[in-house]
């Protein structure tokens, strides 16, 4: 897909052994430029200290920090064992509680969507720690900070 292209011109000097016309002074390159998308993922929660039988609500927050829409964008996150699936609210998209996996879609330049998961602990020793993690695992475009499409919360 061609977005946009670049065009450039050279100026040289040079002795010529033979004579310089107009149909050999010229030269062209064209260079596809591809948009990047720089996605940062945050996962929150304000349940950090849980016992058996109690909910906790998990925000994921995908941001698109960059100018270009971001197409084809998923973020993965299974629950951890001893937290069990209760329900899913993207604010766009759809999640698919078996895989674990929040299908965005496209994702405009500078906007932000959000996922609030729900969660029911399970019998757990005391102490347990139960950390959640998820990431973009996929899109279309480049992104010049992979660093920040993942992160992490944890409940005990």
């Amino acid at each position: 897909m061609r977005q946009s292209m670049v065009n450039a011109q050279l100026t040289t000097s040079c002795t010529a052994r033979r004579p310089v016309t107009a149909a050999n002074d010229t030269a062209s390159v064209d260079v596809d430029v591809r948009p990047q998308a720089d996605l940062q993922l945050a996962v929150a929660t304000a349940d950090t200290l849980v016992n058996a039988g109690d909910t906790v609500a998990l925000t994921l927050t995908l941001r698109n920090a960059s100018a270009a829409t971001a197409p084809g964008v998923e973020v993965t996150g299974p629950l951890p064992a001893g937290l069990g699936f209760q329900s899913a609210v993207p604010e766009q998209g759809a999640f698919d509680d078996a895989s674990g996996t929040w299908d965005v879609g496209d994702l405009a330049g500078g906007s932000a969507t959000t996922l609030q998961l729900t969660g029911l602990v399970g019998d757990l020793a005391p102490g347990t720690e139960l950390l959640y993690t998820a990431a973009v695992s996929a899109h279309d475009q480049p992104d010049p900070d992979p660093a920040s499409d993942a992160d992490s919360t944890s409940v005990r």
